[in-house]
């Protein structure tokens, strides 16, 4: 928003050995289909120190398995990388916890005795075939020795940071805060222990920097993100709130998208002038008039909201402005079952559908046709069994100079969360 014409920008994709948002985020069966990474979901509540372990044995073994037809000097290595928080202490005790397993299983007959125990359980368990889990454990045992723990707390850890960005020890481990998130590429990274949550609400801009699984993953059916579900589940929010606001953004309006969970960005950051903030609910196209044949089609027809948009388009009711094309697709795309995922809302009166008025609301805007603090659809679709397990809702909002635009609402990251794999 710095006085460039963001009409002329340019939407770039990854290329194609990039495993990004639709990767580690699926929505799509397409993106489902691809999607083979490894996701461990934590309790809510509690931090104990044996989710950390558990998922360091498994970081062990997949090395291991990764490693097994290799010769001694050709090992591959690999790094797993903690964010648990953002104080020192915090990483200190994530370094002990660490160091205490690599010790103990560097004596697994002594002090190590129930470490070696939960490893061996784990191999068979992920490896059920003996001769495979018998060839893993002992190349763990055989090689434990290669490994390293390293902290990354400031600019100053530059040492550090290029031990875990490239790894060059067989089995290394890497902790530390907000440099983690920060123009950091971490080349074989194989495991992604992220519970770092937020009181309030989670920023966009610094969270999608953390996605550090992102990148050229060739072994992603063995990567593993160990997070808690929630917070996974509002990730994937921050990230199709983006989208949404990629999809905005071709299609001619500027709008950045929040929710009740994330914020777009600082808001110190935002030229108000330039970008409209949009929370939860948005508006998606341009204001049209509400004509007596657009009303009828909306509230009569047995059409998904799609085809009926569609419909209105076919017979020039309206524009593409009025319904952007990007965001009819993002809507196809990102439904299982176009009837069943999205739905027109309408405000029910002694029985009868009817189209909402934006003058029934103290703060509505008649002229904008909107809500300064937006809800319309939320108390509209409350204890209304139809409305119930929809992703897309779609309102028609009217004034009374029949005057009306589109608002439009999704509810993706819980879809997310249903679709990845949970091994």
């Amino acid at each position: 928003t710095f006085g460039n014409n963001a009409r002329k920008w340019i939407y770039l994709s990854p290329h194609d050995a990039y495993k990004g948002r639709s990767f580690f985020f699926p929505l799509t069966d397409e993106d489902k289909a691809k999607s083979d990474f490894q996701l461990k979901l934590l309790p809510e509540k509690g931090d104990s120190p044996k989710y950390l372990e558990d998922s360091i044995i498994r970081f062990l073994l997949r090395v291991a398995y990764l490693n097994l037809d290799k010769n001694n000097g050709d090992y591959e290595c690999y790094s797993m990388l903690v964010h648990t928080a953002g104080s020192v202490d915090d990483h200190k005790k994530d370094k002990k916890t660490l160091e205490k397993v690599l010790e103990h299983l560097n004596d697994p007959a002594g002090i190590g005795k129930a470490f070696s125990a939960r490893l061996f359980k784990e191999a068979k368990r992920i490896y059920p075939e003996t001769v495979v889990y018998t060839k893993v454990l002992g190349f763990i045992i055989g090689n434990i020795g290669k490994s390293q723990v390293v902290v990354i707390n400031s600019k100053n850890d530059r040492g550090n940071v290029d031990k875990a960005c490239n790894p060059d020890v067989l089995f290394t481990f890497a902790t530390g805060g907000n440099i983690v998130s920060r123009g950091l590429t971490f080349k074989n990274l194989l495991t992604f222990f992220f519970s770092r949550n937020v009181k309030g609400k989670l920023q966009q801009n610094t969270y999608i920097q953390r996605a550090r699984m992102f990148g050229v993953r060739p072994y992603s059916k063995y990567f593993e993100l160990t997070i808690p579900q929630s917070l996974y589940e509002n990730w994937a929010d921050c990230f199709q709130d983006h989208e949404l606001s990629i999809q905005l953004g071709k299609a001619g309006h500027l709008a950045w998208v929040e929710r009740g969970t994330n914020r777009a960005s600082d808001s110190a950051s935002i030229d108000r002038g330039s970008i409209v903030i949009a929370r939860g609910e948005r508006e998606v196209g341009d204001i049209f008039e509400m004509t007596n044949e657009i009303e009828s089609i909306l509230l009569n027809s047995n059409k998904s909201p799609l085809e009926i948009i569609a419909h209105l388009l076919e017979k020039r009711l309206i524009e593409d402005k009025h319904f952007p094309k990007p965001i009819r697709n993002f809507i196809e795309k990102t439904s299982k079952n176009l009837s069943e995922d999205c739905v027109m809302v309408f405000r029910e009166e002694n029985k009868l559908n009817l189209i909402q008025n934006i003058e029934r609301y103290n703060d509505g805007d008649p002229i904008l046709i909107r809500r300064k603090r937006g809800g319309i659809i939320q108390v509209l679709i409350h204890k209304r069994e139809m409305y119930e397990n929809k992703v897309h809702y779609i309102l028609p909002l009217r004034s009374n100079e029949n005057k009306a635009r589109f608002i439009y609402r999704q509810t993706l990251g819980q879809t997310i969360s249903r679709n990845v794999r949970n091994d």
